[in-house]
């Protein structure tokens, strides 16, 4: 009766089962007590009439309830308790800052590169979990040195990440400067039991000047196990992995070369007035600020110079590159050598410094995003400030489109002229949104495509498509990038999925009152006196909007959360206001908490609307809430009772006449 399994229940079993319990129940229970019984001892219980009698015991045996289908049922069940207790044990390891792996199920890891070699690791990984029929994790570091190789390769990572997850394993992005201990910390969070690498395949010289990072991982792992795997005839070992060409930084390395002639001109004075290990110091500080300002490349080119400048100037004998102390060759090397560490130090940190500035105005452009879809209550503008957001911070078209009444796709956000809207791109929008997976320019399906299109998907189904035209084909398909494009369509498809079930309720609010209203003759006496005194009546000037009425209506109720009230009334009346005739409004809400109906009226013989009574009634008790609506429907449909209301001067007069309006039978 699980939900979200109910597929493969039927799968199973065959049946439908029409009786089912919502996940979101299950989630929120905070126990859940598996009752097991074995198939035999269930089979036995139906024969004795213990679950069925008669000719329905004998059609369930025959149907439902065959040993096979009880023992696949029986799994499901053990299965899904188990991931139960098994998030509840990840929450008590982290709540206790537990950091030791628990072997108490088999969970994967799985590390992910740029290497060809990686897909077919990814395969066993897969593998080897369906085996085990466990979970499995694909991870990949980003280190500044990963950052810095070309397109290609990182573009491979993306695809290689992408397989794994079409595959089944949950795939991870993180960003360090040591793969091992990245990997290994998410590891022990994760409570992984094995990690699968690839093979190395450099040679072993290489791993002496470099490391390795399966060598480093199987002296750090502990009771984690490794396995290694080979690459099966792949090339990776015979592949060096390009750097993407930087363009010459010629101002950068200008503004280099002048701080080593600065440093010059700072030193020359000086150095009959101090040691010459304090001139180099004055070099160094030239070159850190090099580093911080201009980056790797100038800071290096600001080391050499700083060396050859030093040496030239200030080395006996000076005005030459001959040397006559070979100790100052030590000097020579210490100084390349700090100056070469900084610019690298400093290199990273500028990296990091980007790296983290791109994912800061990431995160900020998602929660504008999510502020600003949950602060619009209307579905077309909702998308119109979706797009919109979208345009902003890639700088590229973007469309999104939702299906019309009879089911085809229609734009609601964005331009369609400017993305290229062709009769190809609608027929791949059209498949995404029933496969309901993401199609199009750089991805792996339908890559012909001119722009790339991600189904906005809500919890219960796909309620549009969104659509980016990316300049190059693969531009969007970093994994961040698209972790950050997915993440935007989750959003969209959330908030216009729970907008539209919003307004559905609205609907069907408005439905049931509109039958109220037609009912009301059937409903009996209403006393309104009863919830009146004269502070509820009020003589309104008619120069005042409907916003302003409505506050000083409340105003005189003094209600807790007034503001949380008022709001709640302005969005009722902006969906559909309730009127009698034309000219007696009735502005109302439901509120949790509140003790009893609470009315006010207002009197406005000169207004659009003559006669105003605003109530606001506990949200516990919607009918009492009908029941009044509908009563106040059959007091005022009367026009002369509104006649004889609206001429009256006091709320005493008001409040009188009302009771007596009461007494005397309609």
């Amino acid at each position: 009766h699980w939900e979200s399994l109910n597929d493969v229940v039927a799968q199973v079993t065959g049946v439908v089962v029409r009786e089912t319990v919502p996940d979101t129940f299950l989630r929120r229970a905070h126990d859940l007590e598996l009752v097991d019984l074995a198939p035999e001892d269930l089979l036995k219980r139906l024969s004795d009439g213990k679950v069925y009698r008669g000719e329905l015991a004998g059609r369930a045996a025959d149907n439902f309830f065959q040993p096979g289908n009880l023992i696949a049922l029986r799994e499901l069940a053990l299965r899904h308790t188990a991931e139960r207790v098994d998030a509840q044990m990840q929450a008590f390891k982290e709540r206790h800052a537990i950091s030791d792996v628990w072997s108490v199920g088999e969970r994967l890891l799985v590390g992910v590169t740029g290497s060809p070699m990686s897909a077919r690791l990814i395969s066993a990984t897969s593998r080897m979990a369906t085996r085990l029929h466990t979970p499995w994790l694909a991870v990949h570091v980003e280190t500044p040195a990963f950052l810095a190789l070309s397109a290609e390769d990182r573009g491979r990572a993306t695809d290689n990440l992408r397989m794994a997850e079409k595959l089944g394993a949950e795939t991870i992005t993180l960003s360090g400067e040591d793969v091992t201990e990245e990997m290994l910390r998410l590891a022990r969070a994760r409570n992984v039991t094995r990690i699968i690498l690839g093979k190395p395949a450099r040679p072993r010289w290489k791993e002496w000047i470099y490391g390795s990072v399966v060598n480093e991982i199987a002296r750090s792992c502990g009771n984690i196990d490794l396995h290694i795997i080979s690459g099966m005839g792949s090339d990776a070992g015979n592949r060096r992995p390009k750097t993407e060409e930087q363009p010459a930084d010629w101002a950068g390395l200008g503004w280099g070369t002048g701080v080593v002639l600065i440093a010059t001109l700072v030193c020359w004075p000086l150095a009959h007035h101090l040691d010459r290990v304090n001139l180099v110091m004055i070099y160094l500080l030239g070159v850190v600020w090099t580093a911080y300002r201009f980056g790797r490349r100038a800071s290096l080119v600001a080391s050499i110079l700083s060396v050859v400048c030093f040496d030239f100037f200030f080395v006996p004998p000076v005005m030459t590159f001959a040397v006559s102390d070979t100790q100052y060759f030590l000097t020579f090397s210490i100084m390349l050598g700090v100056g070469l560490l900084i610019s690298n130090i400093t290199g990273r940190l500028r990296q990091q410094t980007d790296t983290l500035r791109r994912r800061e105005e990431r995160i900020r452009v998602l929660y504008k995003l999510s502020h600003d879809l949950s602060e619009t209550p209307d579905t077309q503008q909702m998308m119109q400030t979706a797009g919109r957001q979208m345009e902003e911070f890639y700088k590229l078209p973007v469309l999104i489109l939702t299906p019309d009444a009879q089911g085809s796709l229609e734009v609601r956000a964005g331009d369609s002229s400017g993305f290229g809207w062709t009769d190809n791109e609608k027929s791949v929008a059209r498949w995404v949104f029933d496969k309901s997976q993401m199609a199009g320019a750089g991805s792996d399906t339908l890559a012909g495509a001119t722009g790339l299109y991600l189904p906005l998907k809500g919890l219960r189904s796909t309620v549009g498509v969104l659509g980016i035209r990316p300049a190059v084909a693969k531009a969007l398909m970093d994994p961040e990038q698209l972790q950050l494009l997915e993440k935007f369509a989750s959003e969209i498809g959330g908030a216009l999925e729970s907008t539209r079930l919003s307004e559905s309720a609205g609907r069907a609010e408005m439905q049931l009152e509109m039958e109220a209203l037609k009912s009301s003759a059937a409903t009996g006496k209403m006393i309104l006196s009863s919830h009146l005194d004269e502070r509820r009546i009020l003589f309104l000037s008619p120069d005042l909007s409907q916003e302003q009425i409505i506050r000083e209506l409340l105003s005189s109720l003094r209600l807790p959360q007034s503001a949380k009230i008022y709001q709640a009334i302005l969005d009722r009346e902006k969906a559909s206001p309730t009127l009698i005739r034309a000219d007696v409004s009735i502005p109302h809400a439901r509120m949790p908490g509140l003790k009893g109906i609470q009315v006010a009226v207002g009197i406005c013989p000169e207004g659009k609307y003559r006669l105003w009574v605003l109530f606001v009634s506990p949200q516990e008790d919607p009918r009492g809430h009908l029941t009044f609506l509908a009563g106040l429907s059959s007091f005022f449909q009367d026009p002369e009772r509104v006649n004889a209301l609206c001429r009256l001067t006091s709320p005493a007069q008001v409040l009188d006449a009302i009771r007596r309006i009461e007494v005397v039978p309609a």
